[in-house]
């Protein structure tokens, strides 16, 4: 620990002091310090940022239900695109949306923070909540589109 010099006497004081050992004078470097230390952290403000977005994750109801409806949307999706490639024209795209909605549907848990019906959390949805759904919305369909060559 670096010690801190009193600014009217030049005694140097532990770094933990607030006052001067010597003349007792407030010394200005600890206030400095104490100010930065309440500061609230970069990791903590960020958390608090995400959790702004996600309010589900504080949730276990709807962590739990995320975790279970996620494969099953990804199981559906990708079994409605495989019997597309058998031809199944009508069967493998309804398949294929079943499973866009629940993943959706989990989407909308995840970022609402409580289980309902999906359109009670769109209608709640600000901007950034919009947007994060159109792009969890876009991104499985394209990534399919490309794993399929379409």
């Amino acid at each position: 620990m670096t010690p801190i010099v009193c600014d009217k006497c030049g005694s140097p004081n532990m770094s933990t002091s607030s006052f001067c050992a010597r003349c007792g004078a407030p010394l200005a470097s600890a206030r400095r310090t104490r100010k930065e230390r309440k500061r609230p952290l970069f990791l903590l403000s960020a958390l608090m940022w995400l959790l702004g977005l996600f309010p589900g994750l504080v949730r276990p109801k709807v962590v739990i239900l995320f975790v279970l409806a996620m494969p099953t949307a990804a199981g559906l999706g990708y079994l409605g695109m495989f019997l597309l490639r058998l031809g199944g024209i009508f069967s493998g795209p309804a398949i294929a949306a079943f499973g866009l909605v629940t993943y959706w549907t989990a989407w909308a848990w995840m970022f609402y923070g409580d289980t309902c019906f999906p359109s009670e959390a769109l209608a709640d949805f600000d901007g950034t909540h919009w947007l994060l759904m159109l792009l969890v919305t876009v991104t499985p369909i394209a990534i399919a589109a490309l794993a399929l060559g379409l």
